[in-house]
């Protein structure tokens, strides 16, 4: 069922169209469950890329991709790459409440 969605979504959408990110994500999520790490990374690594390039890609979307990709990382063993994530998404949130916290000022 994902898998036809993501294909109908490739075929008709822009590459990075943030609407494909839930559906890679879910798919990644079951591709690493059946022990498929190889595809999970890779649609993992595609929806990270989509969420740094498309400009209707939300924060949060952004943040759960990258908890979502340095738990899957952390869980089969490539923590070097799971702690980069990991990096990325706090910064993340830093630019957040700092950005917040600018607004409120």
């Amino acid at each position: 069922m994902y898998a036809s969605a993501l294909e109908i979504r490739d075929k008709n959408l822009p590459t990075m169209d943030a609407s494909k990110i839930p559906v890679l994500v879910d798919l990644a999520r079951i591709n690493a469950d059946e022990g498929n790490t190889a595809d999970a990374k890779e649609k993992f690594e595609r929806a990270v890329s989509i969420c740094q390039k498309a400009p209707s890609s939300s924060a949060d979307s952004y943040q759960y991709v990258l908890e979502t990709y340095g738990d899957f990382l952390s869980r089969t063993d490539q923590q070097k790459r799971a702690d980069e994530i990991y990096d990325l998404a706090r910064s993340l949130t830093r630019a957040r409440k700092l950005e917040q916290k600018n607004k409120n000022d």
